[in-house]
């Protein structure tokens, strides 16, 4: 049976942040333990939190954007109201035309993105 965190595995060996050899060396480790083998890899700093996240944004066909290196003009911060973007954890980050990009804390919350 596929664990549930096996497609973040492959995405991370096709990223070259881990290794094939690495990952079957894991895998019992993390059967064992009843954790999942990308917890344990961050735990055992096999990989990165970075590496994690760039996985994630490519499962989804997202962009990982650095908040810290991005400025974003106080209208764009308005569209959404303070309260929804704490409920939903987004930021706004660019505006063209009527089309909005947000940054999401997870790209995997269907509903926030329904919400949205």
């Amino acid at each position: 049976m596929a664990e549930k965190d096996d497609y973040l595995v492959d995405i991370l060996v096709d990223l070259g942040a881990v290794s094939a050899e690495q990952v079957a060396a894991l895998r019992p480790e993390a059967q064992s333990a009843g954790v999942g083998l990308v917890d344990l890899m961050l735990a055992n700093k096999v990989v990165r939190p970075a590496d994690v996240t760039q996985a994630k944004a490519a499962h989804f066909g997202a962009e990982v954007v650095n908040l810290s290196e991005v400025k974003v003009a106080d209208d764009v911060i308005s569209v959404i109201p303070r309260h929804i973007a704490r409920k939903y954890r987004v930021i706004p980050v660019f505006k063209h035309d009527n089309t909005l990009t947000v940054a999401l804390a997870d790209p995997s919350d269907l509903d926030t993105i329904d919400s949205l």
